[in-house]
């Protein structure tokens, strides 16, 4: 792979000994690739659905391409992230409207459907499926999506203390694998909900059981599992949540990234700068309203 083209290769899914699919956020396309002979067999370009109009306005990151999963059936599960969408793709048709996850709404809203999402995972019929589980990552929750009469239907939802989550897999015991970048952890929940297991990683991206098989195969839809969603009051809003609204989403991603070299988190960061700030103005005022002044030597105003 080329040094200067690897850093935009956002995923790739194998196909099989000579072939792979690959997601190429640089170019805004999915392509499969014999690696025998070098030679793109197959691809699509995003501009043959999607208008310039949609996504992020920048050219150098118009969809955010970031994901890529050949199913069983020969189409590609393809996520666009900055189009809030997990589309379908026939390798002759092109896109199934039919089978699209999202819509694109205005970037301040919330309660949208997906909200620049990471990592979609299909879970196939005989799992349970068709079902799609996702980390919806501008809301901070990990969603399940059950194929229900020709549409799709939400059927699980984990937020618990959740900060930009990126990853999340359904393992074949029924838990859940979340990968929770600006927590900086990996945890595993069983079907309960209940953290069973923590690691903390500077800004994780991607996690996987090794030994259950890649992402969430062999695991079980929610329904199929019988899950349930946990109670709205175990979602709390982190010090961070309260102030994402007045960041734009750059900003609060970059100082992430440049965290992420430092042992503690944005979170932490926000915290700590509070505190900090308000320790120096309580001290400044206790000063000001004293009957000390600053004089060599320091004498009492009285």
């Amino acid at each position: 792979i080329p040094a200067e083209t690897a850093p935009q290769w956002h995923d790739a899914d194998y196909i099989n000994n000579d072939k792979f699919a690959v997601a190429d956020m640089s170019r805004d396309r999915v392509f499969i690739v014999n690696t025998s002979t070098d030679i793109i067999e197959w691809q699509w370009q995003a501009d043959q659905h999607f208008t310039l109009e949609s996504g992020d306005d920048s050219a150098q990151d118009w969809t955010h391409l970031n994901d890529v999963e050949v199913l069983p059936d020969g189409r590609l599960m393809v996520s666009m992230r900055n189009q809030d969408r997990v589309i379908f793709i026939n390798q002759t048709t092109g896109v199934d409207e039919s089978w699209t996850l999202g819509e694109e709404e205005e970037a301040g809203d919330r309660n949208k459907i997906l909200y620049e999402q990471h990592n979609p995972d299909y879970i196939p019929d005989e799992d349970g499926g068709p079902a799609i589980i996702v980390a919806d990552s501008e809301q901070n929750r990990v969603v399940e999506f059950q194929r229900v009469n020709n549409s799709w239907k939400e059927t699980w939802e984990y937020n618990a203390n959740l900060d930009w989550p990126r990853d999340a897999d359904r393992l074949p015991n029924g838990h859940t694998l979340i990968t929770d970048s600006r927590n900086r952890r990996v945890i595993e929940i069983d079907e309960s909900n209940s953290v069973i297991y923590e690691k903390e990683i500077p800004l994780p991206y991607e996690a996987e059981r090794v030994g259950t098989g890649p992402e969430s195969k062999n695991g079980k839809s929610a329904i199929r599992e019988n899950l349930s969603s946990p109670p709205e009051s175990n979602t709390k809003i982190s010090t961070l949540g309260r102030v994402e609204s007045l960041m734009p989403d750059v900003v609060v991603n970059t100082i992430s990234f440049l965290l992420s070299k430092y042992p503690f988190t944005l979170n932490g960061l926000v915290t700590s700068s509070t505190f900090i700030l308000t320790s120096l103005i309580w001290g400044a005022l206790e000063w000001r309203w004293s009957d000390w002044y600053v004089q060599r030597p320091i004498k009492n105003r009285n």
